[in-house]
């Protein structure tokens, strides 16, 4: 039985344990590492994964079933239901329901993305199985989704780009889009990332949930869909969510990381930082604030956020979600502020 437990382990993990697959077995399971070792050597001979290098650089990779990808031009007579029909939509056939609903949402938006505003000349599309994970990649050589959306909404930086993509409709065609794709590509797979003008948005599952770092300026967008081959998640299910009254399911209710909001380690203390947060929010009938890995609030972020913006926003409510006792007593004090503090 823990034999079958290990091998599981290694395969669920490998992906984001490539070059430390074997201390994470251990640490895991508390046996040693020649016993890991055969664990892994077991499914290198089943023709699971595969080894590359020796010694120190020896990293681990799952060998996939299906690994195909194709260049598109981008033309006025291409659609995305189209491509996806012809190159990718096939390999979904004989997933369970739940998975292919997933994946087509996701290919098709993302690729409608491209075509409604990359302005790009050319997307390359992949899709790799293997016997734990699928993966969609959809990349294109266009302006970037995170410069875009800077440059159409007249936003300080890229990071606050892609903080309000995580923060939901948002888009730079409101009398044409919802600007809730990419929020929920987001949160239906089990990883995702977008990549676009030196910045890499993260959202995977577990702790930490969201991570905002910079990389490589490439040109373009390139978003990297990750779902295991076992997923029990529901499109609905996920959707109701963010809904406020799940018999009426409109989206009207997001959460907010905050922890993407800071870049070099700085604290949430400014009415200006609390601004750039709810800019967008009256859009929301409940924004629950994501206080993960915030240690620290100032009375002026959080006044700015309970008793200033409501004054103005009847409709808006707003909860919250993990935060410390520390941050929990500074966020009941502004919630039951009498005074006007400037």
């Amino acid at each position: 039985m823990q034999s079958t437990q290990i091998r599981k382990f290694i395969l669920d993990n490998l992906s984001e344990h490539q070059k430390d697959i074997v201390r994470a077995s251990i640490r895991k399971f508390g046996i040693s590492r020649q016993g890991i070792l055969r664990h892994v050597k077991s499914l290198i001979q089943d023709g699971k994964i595969t080894a590359h290098g020796k010694t120190k650089d020896r990293y681990y990779e799952i060998i996939p079933t299906i690994d195909f990808s194709k260049l598109i031009p981008i033309t006025d007579t291409i659609n995305e239901n189209n491509i996806g029909v012809k190159f990718i939509f096939p390999y979904l056939n004989q997933m369970p329901q739940n998975i292919s609903t997933i994946c087509e949402y996701g290919f098709s938006n993302a690729f409608n993305n491209i075509l409604s505003h990359s302005n790009a000349h050319h997307a390359t599309i992949g899709f790799k199985q293997t016997s734990q994970l699928i993966q969609i990649t959809i990349q294109d050589d266009g302006i970037g989704c995170f410069e875009n959306i800077t440059d159409v909404l007249g936003l300080s930086s890229h990071r606050q780009a892609a903080f309000d993509i995580v923060k939901g409709k948002t888009t730079v065609a409101p009398d044409q889009f919802l600007g809730e794709s990419l929020f929920f590509i987001l949160r239906l797979f089990d990883v995702c990332k977008i990549q676009a003008n030196g910045l890499c948005l993260t959202r995977k599952e577990g702790q930490p949930e969201w991570e905002l770092n910079e990389c490589d300026n490439t040109p373009g967008t390139k978003i990297m869909l990750f779902i295991s081959s076992n997923s029990k998640k529901d499109f609905y299910s996920i959707l109701n969510q963010y809904a406020t009254d799940a018999d009426s399911p409109n989206f009207d209710r997001t959460i907010i990381p905050l922890n993407l909001l800071l870049k070099n380690g700085e604290k949430l203390m400014s009415r200006a930082q609390a601004k750039d947060m709810l800019r967008g929010l009256n859009q929301f009938h409940e924004s629950c604030l994501d206080f993960q890995k915030i240690d620290f609030v100032g009375p002026a972020f959080l006044d700015e956020i309970f008793r200033v913006y409501p004054s103005m926003n009847k409709n808006s409510h707003f909860t919250w979600i993990n935060a410390s006792p520390s941050v929990e007593k500074m966020v009941w004090r502004a919630v039951n502020r009498e005074s006007n503090e400037p």
